[in-house]
């Protein structure tokens, strides 16, 4: 079973390819769910596939260990997550595993790795929906806007 992230509009063209190059780079290191492929129309990349990670939840406070444990091996590799909200947490099997990369980058900054660990905690706990899907959410622009084929 597999989820399908492609880009909705143009402007997210960006943090859909960031994020596919997240993936690869993980690939076969057990953080985050498996990179499967790009999905493409017209000669250009406008989403891609990965793993679907069943019988998971979204993690709590009480799973600050386990979440801990995955982002450190994400620091591991050089990557700051960037979006460390917990819906950015599967919990399955005794394991957290990490999704989401649109905002992820290297980074070889000490302090901000650990303030993005040291903060951890926090996000886990906020119940905002942070995150989350808001299903208030709207477009405002155009309809030509969306669906310009000369977007990307």
């Amino acid at each position: 079973i597999a989820i399908a992230k492609f880009v909705i509009w143009h402007w997210y063209m960006y943090s859909m390819e960031n994020e596919t190059t997240v993936y690869e780079l993980l690939n076969g290191h057990g953080i985050g769910p498996r990179f499967l492929g790009h999905l493409t129309e017209h000669d250009r990349v406008i989403g891609f596939l990965m793993e679907r990670i069943t019988n998971a939840r979204h993690a709590g406070p009480e799973d600050l260990e386990l979440c801990r444990e995955a982002l450190a091996q994400l620091h591991a590799l050089g990557l700051l997550h960037g979006d460390t909200n917990r819906h950015n947490f599967l919990i399955r099997d005794g394991k957290a595993i990490v999704i989401d990369f649109s905002t992820t980058r290297k980074c070889d900054d000490e302090d901000l790795l650990r303030q993005e660990m040291e903060g951890l905690l926090v996000h886990l706990a906020d119940t905002s929906n942070v995150g989350g899907h808001d299903p208030s959410e709207t477009f405002d622009g155009t309809y030509e806007e969306m669906m310009d084929p000369d977007c990307f």
